[in-house]
Parts: structure tokens; sequence; C-alpha cells
């Protein structure tokens, strides 16, 4: 492999962290609840809505 052809994969595997690396802090960002919604089942709902959305 070519110094110009290491560059090149390592720019692209940089690139390719760096996409992995927002997606997982999109995933680490705070659950938002609803003001009506209170409590600890409330909390796992909101997340798991969180979750299912991050999935589509």
């Amino acid at each position: 492999m070519t110094d110009n052809e290491a560059r090149t994969a390592l720019t692209e595997r940089l690139a390719e962290l760096d996409r992995l690396d927002a997606l997982s802090e999109e995933g680490r960002a705070p659950v938002t609840l609803q003001q009506d919604s209170v409590g600890r089942l409330s909390r796992m709902d909101a997340m798991q809505q969180q979750a299912m959305a991050l999935a589509e």
C-alpha cells in the first residue's frame, strides 16, 4: 500500500468514526418528558419512544 493509499484509507476511516460518534451522541441526548407525564414508567416510556424514533 502506498503512502497516498494509506492516507486515503485513514481519511475515510476517520470520516466513518466521526459519523458514528455523531450517531452515538444523539443516542446519549437527554430524554424530554411531556409535562403531563410523571414518574418512572413515563420516563421509561419516553426513552423507549426516543429509541424507536432514532431507529427509523
